[in-house]
């Protein structure tokens, strides 16, 4: 059997990431995979702050911001919290990105970076330590990071393609006739593909977390 086009076109990069996201969407529709359908909308939408995030969309940051020390005013300059304790670095550090794909590559295009504001309250618990004042400070997730996201919900979007090829055959019609497809078969297709979305993504959590707000800077 012919290889699909959509998978042709997704493997040669004719077609990105969001298109075939969408094209994924319309197939999977016909197959009523509840559970698959709301995964592809929040990677294509972005993820709610209320939402269990996937492991391959949390990081731990690095530190930058602006900070008085004397006389001294500096810009956009690493800061340091190893002086605070394990459980204040991990709740500073750890960073979740809950935009959608097509912002997530955007910002890698542009050199946008991703990461989140750290609140005036951590700022001053930073200042006491260090004994500079921190104006304010974000924590930064690199450009490796951002495209680790993507490269995992490409691999798992073709390899869905790939399972949905296997089991009915050419995907070009963006469409599947269930007519000859019996339900138990349509049932081990939707388990595989949930093991496909969810191979050991979870979501961590902390009891001394902080304000979660990912920006674009």
């Amino acid at each position: 059997m012919p290889r699909s086009n959509i998978i042709k076109d997704f493997v040669s990069k004719q077609s990105d990431l969001d298109t075939t996201l969408k094209r994924l969407k319309v197939i999977l529709y016909s197959l009523e995979y509840q559970e698959a359908l709301e995964w592809l909308d929040k990677e294509l939408n972005g993820y709610s702050e209320l939402d269990e995030l996937p492991s391959y969309r949390i990081f731990n940051g690095q530190v930058y911001g602006n900070y008085i020390n004397g006389l001294v005013e500096a810009k956009n300059q690493l800061i340091p919290i190893e002086e605070l304790s394990k459980e204040w670095q991990e709740s500073i550090k750890v960073t979740k990105i809950y935009n959608d794909i097509e912002t997530l590559q955007n910002s890698i295009d542009n050199d946008i970076k991703m990461g989140k504001p750290l609140s005036s309250a951590i700022c001053s618990i930073i200042s006491k330590k260090y004994g500079f004042i921190l104006i304010n400070a974000n924590v930064i997730v690199n450009t490796t990071q951002v495209r680790s996201t993507i490269k995992q919900v490409e691999k798992k979007t073709l390899d869905i393609l790939l399972e949905l090829e296997k089991e009915f055959g050419n995907l070009d019609e963006l469409d599947i006739d269930l007519n000859n497809t019996d339900r138990v078969t349509i049932n081990e297709v939707n388990k595989n593909i949930i093991a496909i979305i969810y191979d050991k993504s979870v979501s961590i959590g902390s009891d001394n977390s902080i304000e979660e707000s990912t920006f674009n800077a």
